[in-house]
């Protein structure tokens, strides 16, 4: 059949996502081929497996992981294992469900049905002609830590250097997370610059944008390039709640350490700075407010009580500071110490306090700009717990600019109404009786400007049918979290 992976004369080689002309319906980006064996940041997807189980002569196997995590504790799923061994027996704690023959037929892959999902270790076995192959599943606990990997522990110190860093989220056994998707923010001190952007923010619910980072959830990595300068080069990532990664490389005057970008030397003269897209690279206003200033010291406990952290986490704040309870956001900044400080074992480092201030800073900024506004209490309410979220507690990375020009748009006799349900068109129906009546195009380009004006108001498009058969159709779904105030537009 023309349809075997398997077929004789079979030439396919897709190994990467990459940029490209066409625009794939429902990519969580445009221009981006997503079809590759790995990813964008060279992380393996299930289909580099199944092509390993087909053409590779080394005994391999891989187990599909989606359905082995926490959330599906006590459920039964069905597990896929590709592989080209001869048999394959799967178990938990070592107690057998059974055994199964990859074969041509399958297309190496067998599927062992209704596994009970446990917090345990789920093992794969593979026998091929006498080789054994295991490949173990541990159940991962909350995600913990970020660790961080380097491809080369020295670096040429020449500008034509670079290293790669990749950064995964792991529970605090060191067990990879699935799915972790966590905002994260890239820091490098010493002889080196990053090449990529300083903050991963996730495409996951993306579709069909323009911009992002190709990261959609971990491992990702990022590029730094040698500055020029011999010495010591420290990388550290962050997000919020968790351990902060570090790791640190040389850069050295070595001329056997050739340059992995191949060009003429470089050399400072005539060099300047690139103007960043302010889309790309969220930059601070340099005016934003430092209510909470820097720490200078870390916390060092061999308690991970959260009652004494948590005591610890205040002391910290208050050396250089003289906040109250009162101040809004500062519980969600505390809690989000405590739990770092839980996760990173009692040891929590200044630049790791130092993160999470400045996210509470740029939550600071925002909030200044709700209390200049007069608006409805209710509404300040709101906002106020979504930049909360979002900056404090998620650890993401708004525009600040566009976020406080957005606050600065709303007319001071504006029409503010109390969601009901999650129904937008309903909301606004209410609210203006002549809804209804709107041709569709009127009606999607209010509720446009409805979402883009509220954090509140949800905006979901997707793609159905073919532009061939001229049946293509954008499918757009909008709603509104029930309880929230929500500004409707002129």
């Amino acid at each position: 059949s023309n349809n075997r992976i398997d077929q004789p004369n079979l030439i396919v080689w897709l190994y990467e996502d990459h940029g490209c002309d066409r625009e794939y319906q429902n990519s969580p980006l445009l221009h981006y081929n997503p079809k590759g064996w790995v990813d964008n940041y060279r992380v393996p997807k299930y289909v580099y497996y199944l092509w390993q189980a087909n053409y590779a002569k080394k005994p391999m196997l891989f187990v599909h992981p989606q359905f082995w995590r926490k959330q599906y504790v006590g459920q039964k799923h069905d597990f896929d294992i590709d592989s080209n061994c001869d048999s394959v027996e799967l178990k938990i704690n070592g107690r057998s469900l059974g055994i199964q023959q990859p074969a041509a037929e399958n297309f190496h892959t067998v599927q062992f049905k209704n596994v009970p999902v446990q917090k345990a270790t789920l093992t794969a076995i593979g026998y091929k002609k006498g080789q054994k192959v295991i490949s173990e599943l541990k159940m991962a606990g909350d995600a913990s830590q970020l660790v961080l990997t380097v491809s080369h522990k020295k670096i040429s110190a020449k500008q034509n250097a670079v290293a790669i860093i990749t950064a995964d989220i792991t529970d605090t056994n060191g067990v990879h997370v699935y799915g972790a998707k966590n905002t994260i923010r890239w820091e490098v001190s010493g002889p080196a610059t990053l090449v990529g952007p300083s903050v991963y923010e996730s495409d996951f619910y993306k579709n069909m944008e323009m911009e992002g980072t190709l990261y959609i959830d971990m491992p990702v990595s990022n590029l730094i390039r040698s500055t020029g300068k011999p010495g010591v080069i420290t990388v550290r990532v962050f997000a919020a709640g968790i351990a902060a990664g570090e790791i640190t490389l040389e850069a050295v005057a070595d001329e056997s350490l050739a340059g992995d970008i191949q060009s003429i030397p470089l050399t400072d003269v005539g060099r300047e700075i690139v103007t960043q897209n302010p889309k790309q690279v969220r930059m601070l206003p340099a005016t934003y407010p430092v209510v909470i200033k820097h720490s200078n010291t870390a916390i060092v406990s061999s308690s991970t009580s959260v009652s004494v952290l948590r005591k610890l986490v205040e002391k910290n704040l208050s050396e250089n500071n003289t906040i109250g309870i009162s101040v809004d956001g500062l519980d969600a900044l505390l809690n989000k110490l405590t739990q770092a400080a839980v996760n990173s074992k009692g040891k929590l480092s200044a630049a790791s306090i130092n993160y999470h201030i400045s996210n509470y800073n740029r939550f600071a900024y925002l909030l200044t700009a709700l209390n200049e506004r007069s608006l409805p209490d209710q509404l300040k309410k709101d906002w106020k717990e979504y930049y909360a979220t979002e900056l404090i507690i998620k650890g993401n990375d708004p525009d600040l600019l566009a976020e406080k020009n957005k606050i600065a748009s709303i007319p001071a006799n504006a029409t503010i109404v109390i969601a009901a349900n999650n129904d937008v068109a309903s909301l606004v129906a209410q609210a203006n009786k002549s809804f209804a009546g709107w041709s569709d195009e009127k009606k999607e380009s209010y509720l446009y400007k409805l979402s883009e004006l509220n954090p509140w108001v949800y905006r979901s498009s997707s793609w159905t049918g073919d532009s061939k058969l001229k049946t293509k159709k954008e499918v757009i779904v909008y709603s509104v979290t029930p309880g929230k105030a929500v500004v409707l537009p002129e």
